[in-house]
């Protein structure tokens, strides 16, 4: 024996999932013919400019990126000389502040000679120090153009991959809109 409630809820959501589909699939129809009407019943000029746009915007950041590439890599070569450099600077000064107190410069009349000397050095470990962060930023920024080249070509491959199979589309409309008897063709 079946129950009353358990047949009353089947029933309501199969009969709403028929009507969406239905309204999904007028809806469909209901853009195929007008895209079909504003090319003319030809889909191989569906969306030409916004295609031609796309394809062009492609060929632009395909031969960008090996640019924007070696940029990249200089910049990663120069970040990386640069953290050398400033790690070299760095040790330096703990090796010259060390052999100092060894010898006991700090004291006595070396320690106006040594106190030139330690600013001296401070002032190339600063220098170093900019470079290494100037070298920095300008790898970052070199990432991030290459990460909105790579964004923006896909975005460009995707955006043809879509224009194309909507004229796929409209070729199967086509083919669906020419069998139907010539008083219902409203193409």
């Amino acid at each position: 024996m079946v129950r009353k409630d358990s047949l009353g809820s089947t029933v309501a959501p199969a009969a709403v999932k028929v009507e969406r589909s239905r309204d999904l699939v007028k809806s469909n129809v209901d853009r195929h013919f007008d895209e079909w009407k504003a090319c003319k019943g030809c889909p191989a000029t569906h969306k030409q400019k916004e295609l031609e746009d796309a394809e062009s915007h492609l060929k632009i950041m395909q031969n960008s990126i090996p640019k924007i590439e070696r940029t990249v890599q200089e910049a990663q070569e120069q970040h990386t000389e640069a953290q050398d450099e400033l790690k070299r600077m760095e040790e330096y000064q703990e090796d010259v502040d060390a052999a100092g107190i060894k010898a006991r410069i700090n004291e006595g009349r070396h320690k106006a000679i040594k106190d030139k000397y330690s600013m001296f050095m401070k002032q190339h470990a600063q220098l170093a120090y900019e470079e290494n962060t100037r070298c920095s930023k300008a790898w970052q920024n070199a990432m991030s153009d290459r990460a909105e080249a790579r964004r923006i070509e896909t975005e460009a491959k995707q955006k043809i991959e879509k224009i194309l199979q909507e004229r796929k589309q409209l070729e199967a409309y086509g083919v669906y809109v020419s069998a139907l008897p010539a008083g219902s063709n409203g193409a």
